[in-house]
């Protein structure tokens, strides 16, 4: 023949003409055959073209079956036209296609192309990862690590390491509030997320409303000693009553002026002594850290929150001194603050913070430093 059509193949020659009934030609000839016993010189017989279309191969395939499927394989004509989809798995996404020379042929999951040659076209797909972002709430008192980007899914341990005299509070995951059960935190990460951790005191903490005063007393506890035990002191001023005591946000079970608790009971904690001018007033108290001024003692001495409030928030805090010991200062987050035994404070510029009053045992003179908070 001619030249032959860019989507069709020839397949020989046929006795018979392609018409509308009968779309199929039977070869009788192949292209180059020799046409023998031709009854008479002289005659002629007429041969028509047979053309069949160029079918071809289209593979779909997933760079790593463990990641996500293909559909799409198959035999089409030429001009077809094949539509290809890829579908992740969980963990994974679909990034690409590529053809077989390994160019970038489309970003979306479904897709089409005019099939004129075999062609094996690959979905590429890439594991979901998140970011993870730890933070300390003060870094004085203490740091954390485990920060990083994660697979999807994957099991993330991040840690916290509290500066001497903190322990963990709680975690702050995505503006979600996680109590801590220890220095670490174990979860399954399924979103970029954030962590913010937030640490306090180990002393044991006692606070005032406005009423009264508290009075900490015997807080050895910085000590571990595990025969610890520290007291608590509450004053009602007149026309004020002591209507209860709360660790952090629980209730306590004894209204009694002095309480006395254990190591396990105030290690890390505080303790608030509710006024009110009405005796038979049922306490509704919510302690929150990060809004409360607190104070600690170190053993050798006794710490006084004095619960004006007012209109300036003034809190006034006063040291006292036991025999053998002397005064050294009060600290804030560790760091000085004032040697004055009686100071004033604005509580709110201090808000979550732990006003320690610290004192120091006088041995013949010398200071040992080896009892200090």
């Amino acid at each position: 023949p001619g030249s032959t059509p860019e989507a069709y193949n020839f397949a020989g020659w046929s006795t018979s003409p392609k018409t509308k009934s009968s779309t199929n030609q039977t070869v009788a000839y192949a292209n180059g055959a020799s046409i023998n016993n031709i009854a008479e010189a002289g005659s002629t017989i007429t041969l028509y073209g047979v053309w069949t279309i160029k079918s071809y191969n289209i593979t779909a395939q997933p760079n790593n079956s463990a990641y996500g499927s293909t559909t799409g394989t198959g035999t089409y004509n030429h001009g077809a036209t094949a539509t290809l989809t890829a579908t992740a798995n969980e963990g994974y996404y679909f990034s690409h296609w590529q053809d077989s020379t390994g160019a970038n042929v489309s970003q979306s999951p479904s897709f089409q192309v005019t099939v004129t040659s075999s062609t094996t076209y690959t979905a590429i797909f890439e594991r979901i990862t998140y970011i993870l972002n730890i933070y300390s709430s003060n870094e004085s008192y203490g740091t954390v690590s485990g920060g990083g980007t994660y697979d999807y899914h994957q099991s993330v341990t991040v840690s916290a390491n509290p500066n001497t005299g903190y322990t963990v509070d709680y975690w702050l995951v995505n503006n979600t509030r996680v109590p801590a059960t220890g220095n670490t935190y174990t979860f399954t990460i399924t979103q970029n997320t954030t962590i913010i951790v937030y640490f306090k005191s180990s002393l044991a903490q006692a606070r005032a409303t406005a009423g009264g005063e508290v009075r900490i007393t015997g807080n050895d506890i910085g000590l571990n000693n595990t025969s610890a035990t520290v007291t608590y002191t509450a004053i009602a001023y007149n026309g004020y009553y002591l209507i209860g005591w709360y660790l952090d946000n629980t209730l306590y079970s004894s209204t009694a002026n002095t309480i006395t608790l254990t190591q396990s009971q105030a290690q890390s904690i505080c303790v608030t002594a509710v006024f009110s001018t009405n005796q038979n007033e049922t306490p509704n108290y919510t302690f929150t850290r990060e809004e409360t001024t607190t104070i600690a003692s170190s053993i050798g001495g006794e710490a006084r929150m004095v619960g004006y409030g007012g209109e300036y928030n003034e809190t006034i805090l006063i040291a006292t001194v036991r025999d053998g010991y002397k005064f050294t200062g009060w600290y804030i987050d560790g760091t000085l603050y004032s040697t004055y035994e009686n100071i004033t404070l604005d509580t709110n510029n201090y808000k979550g913070k732990v006003i320690e009053a610290r004192f120091e045992l006088i041995n013949n003179g010398n200071v040992n430093d080896d009892v200090n908070n």
